[in-house]
């Protein structure tokens, strides 16, 4: 019997037979939603940058590896002051991806609210910076119709 621990290291290895046997004992068998699994499995494998002395949305992948036959990235880019996050699915070797969107922060969220002090600014930016970045991480998911493609195509396949 797989229990919620079984379930955890499985989501956490990065051994991606250990990613298909989630699905097959948690999502399969009805335990888990499969875009619970998505959204768990995301969480676990997204690579923030660890010493960053820049903008976290300057340009960088934070995912790039295939889940269950998709080749899936999330990267962050910037065009002036706009931060921009983006998700596509493609093969290195398809001209056009099979499913490609990016988004932007909303209005009210793109401009952070300096203290005027930088040694209580810096922090407080790193962590507002965070934030945003995971706001944009479930609205690209969600709101894009992202998880519905990679829900449909995971269930096309398996």
């Amino acid at each position: 019997m797989t229990t919620t621990s079984s379930y955890d290291s499985l989501i956490q290895s990065s051994a991606s037979s250990d990613w298909e046997r989630a699905y097959f004992y948690f999502v399969a068998t009805g335990q888990k939603a499969i875009d619970e699994w998505m959204i768990d499995f995301l969480a676990a494998h997204l690579e923030l940058p660890e010493n960053r002395k820049f903008s976290l949305f300057s340009p960088h992948t934070f995912f790039n590896q295939v889940v269950m036959g998709l080749p899936l990235q999330i990267y962050s880019r910037h065009e002036g002051r706009k931060r921009i996050l983006g998700l596509q699915i493609a093969d290195s070797s398809q001209i056009q991806a099979r499913f490609a969107t990016e988004i932007e922060p909303l209005p009210q969220n793109q401009r952070f609210h300096s203290t005027g002090n930088p040694l209580v600014d810096d922090e407080n930016y790193r962590l507002w910076e965070e934030l945003l970045f995971f706001q944009m991480c479930r609205r690209l998911l969600y709101d894009s119709g992202a998880l519905d493609f990679m829900v449909h195509e995971i269930r096309q396949n398996y």
